[in-house]
Formats: structure tokens, C-alpha cells, sequence
């Protein structure tokens, strides 16, 4: 069987744990958005302490905590309420470094095209942020790496094609750098725009939500049991043929494991029950705790 697995899988699935988009999509959430996550989600935990526990303790931490409740929810908005827009500006980042261009225009063109999509193309001072705020967290993911990839690449397109303004030797070298992205700049944003615009103004919707309501199907099948034991099992068949299993796994997973994550945060910080079970802290907490235990007889 190992045989089998090496002869017709390793190459094909070799490639997939290779591919820059997918790698450029782990590094987004590893590298940049953990950080964000894991800051956040000490102020949510802060903010709503575990009273069902029947202890004292935590019963007056709770009434203490009540009228600053929603000054420490302040904190976990804007950091894992932000999560899509620092995904989206990682998968810039990480793809324009696997593409050798500027990384950091990169990254930020991604994340202003990204956040151009999040509002409805109306008057903006008539649009409240905390409305806008659900899509630049966990419900925008699918809009931020889709978008990530391709402004990252349509910005490696036209630099490639000579839609550039390039600047004599002698000019310094972050000049040169602002020059070189602001065709890209001028050409891309408003091509996000006016597809924002006609999406909305067709749908009355913006992008992230029409996204949103096309991959809710694949999100819920995604927190199932049997997803979860597939996903197991192809990353133990990836390691037993001598592929990293949880890089390719959470490469492809990692946007319906942090959207799961996203609306159990709502949840909790709303009073209700979180109900999304197939998690990356799931994973690392409930099937790859045997990995950590050492044997008994060693």
C-alpha cells in the first residue's frame, strides 16, 4: 500500500504542498494572523469569563467586569475583527516574495483592495464601521485571499509588461520603489472598484457577502465529523509517504478552519453557544496531542 501511495500519490501531492498560492495562504495566517488571533482572543476571554463554572471567583470577576464590557470587547474587535485584512495583506506579502517583487506594495495593495470591497459603494459617511467590521474578520476571509492573489499578480503582470515609470540610477532606491508601484496602483484599485460597484449596485450586496453566501455550503460541511477524520487521515497518509501532511491540509483548510474560529468569537461574545467544532485549535489540541507524548518505554 505504502508503495502505491509513493508511486501515485507523492508527486501530484508533492506539488500541491510546493504551490506558491497555497504556501502564500499558510504563511498569511501563521505568520501574520496568529499574532492578531491570539491577542484578540485573550481580550474576548477577559470579557466573558466562564460563569458556568459555580465559583465564586469567577462570579465576581464577572460582576466586575460587567460595566467595562464593552471596552475590553475594544481591543478583540480591532485586532481579531481585523483578521481578513491581515490576511489579506500576508497573501500579498508571502506570494510577492515567492515572485521576487517589492513585498511590501505587494501587501498593501492587496489589503487596500480588499478593504475597498468590505463597503457598500454609497456615500460613506452614511455607512456605520461596525457594520463594515464582520467582513474585514472572519467572514471576508475567502474575499481577502482570492483578492490577495490576484492583485498580487496582476501588479507582477503589468511590471513584467513594462507598466512602470523607472527612474534614473542616481534616484533613491524606496523613490524608485513608489514609482515602480503606482501604475499597478492607479490601474488595479480602480478595476476593484467598479467591479465592487456593479456587484453592488446589481446585487445590493458587497463582494465578501455574495462570496460569503457561495462557500457557507462548503464552511458547513467543513464542521462535520466525517471532514474532520478525512482531514486526519490524508495528513497521516501525506507524512507516511514523506510529506508534510498538516502544511498541505491547513494550506487548503486554514480559510474554513479561521472562518469557524471567527463565528465562534461572535458567539461567545454575544452570550451564545459557539457551535463550530472543526478547528485549526481542534486539531492541535484534540488529534495531534499524541504526537507531543512521549513514549513510556523511551
Amino acid at each position: 500500500m505504502i508503495d502505491w501511495l509513493e508511486n501515485h500519490l507523492m508527486e501530484p501531492l508533492g506539488k500541491i504542498a510546493q504551490n506558491k498560492y497555497l504556501q502564500a495562504i499558510r504563511d498569511a495566517f501563521v505568520i501574520f494572523a496568529l499574532p492578531v488571533i491570539i491577542t484578540g482572543a485573550i481580550f474576548l476571554i477577559i470579557a466573558n469569563p466562564p460563569t458556568s463554572i459555580d465559583l465564586g471567583i469567577i462570579d465576581a470577576w464577572a460582576n466586575a467586569i460587567e460595566p467595562i464590557q464593552a471596552q475590553l470587547l475594544f481591543p478583540f474587535n480591532l485586532t481579531f475583527g481585523l483578521m481578513a485584512l491581515t490576511v489579506s495583506f500576508g497573501v500579498g506579502y508571502s506570494l510577492a516574495i515567492r515572485e521576487d517583487m517589492d513585498a511590501v506594495m505587494a501587501g498593501i495593495l492587496s489589503m487596500l483592495a480588499f478593504f475597498m470591497t468590505t463597503f457598500p459603494v454609497v456615500n460613506l459617511e452614511e455607512v456605520p464601521f461596525g457594520d463594515i467590521l464582520q467582513y474585514l474578520g472572519g467572514q471576508g476571509l475567502f474575499v481577502a485571499i482570492i483578492l490577495g492573489i490576484l492583485t498580487t499578480e496582476a501588479m507582477r503582470f503589468l511590471i513584467k509588461k513594462g507598466f512602470t515609470f523607472e527612474m534614473p540610477a542616481g534616484v533613491p532606491p524606496y523613490v524608485m520603489r513608489t514609482f515602480r508601484a503606482l501604475i499597478p496602483f492607479m490601474l488595479i484599485l480602480p478595476a476593484v472598484w467598479l467591479i465592487a460597484w456593479a456587484v453592488w449596485a446589481n446585487f445590493g450586496r458587497t463582494i465578501p457577502q455574495v462570496v460569503l453566501d457561495l462557500f457557507s455550503p462548503l464552511v458547513a460541511a467543513s464542521n462535520s465529523y466525517w471532514a474532520a477524520l478525512g482531514m486526519i487521515l490524508l495528513m497521516l497518509i501525506l507524512w507516511a509517504i514523506g510529506i508534510h501532511g498538516m502544511n498541505v491540509v491547513s494550506s487548503v483548510a486554514y480559510p474554513f478552519w479561521m472562518t469557524q474560529l471567527a463565528e465562534n468569537a461572535d458567539a461567545v461574545k454575544a452570550g451564545s453557544e459557539a457551535t463550530g467544532i472543526v478547528t485549526e485549535p481542534f486539531f492541535h489540541m484534540f488529534t495531534h496531542i499524541g504526537v507531543l507524548v512521549p513514549r513510556l518505554d523511551s
